[in-house]
């Protein structure tokens, strides 16, 4: 199944990957996805930021958590995928 599922989001991700962007608020998506280990098949760059900690004194979130803050800040001011998709650092 796991085959059938990456031969599906070969070919799918990037209408997925819009999908998600051109919602109000595009963490929500990223969010289910990481909760249901998805995320790790589907979009492993951004997986590999979930628990990935910040150093400085003044980041209080993990690298995944600021990211999605960043992208839905994005999506507020613009309905512009490409700004979005540059927030999400891609």
């Amino acid at each position: 199944m796991l085959i059938g599922l990456k031969l599906f989001l070969k070919n799918a991700l990037p209408i997925k990957l819009f999908k998600i962007l051109e919602t109000p608020k595009p963490s929500v998506g990223f969010i289910i996805l990481q909760e249901t280990d998805l995320l790790k098949h589907i979009f492993p760059e951004i997986a590999v930021m979930y628990g990935l900690e910040q150093t400085s004194e003044w980041h209080h979130k993990d690298i995944f958590f600021h990211t999605m803050e960043v992208v839905d800040n994005a999506a507020k001011l613009s309905n512009d995928t490409d700004l979005r998709l540059a927030a999400l650092g891609a």
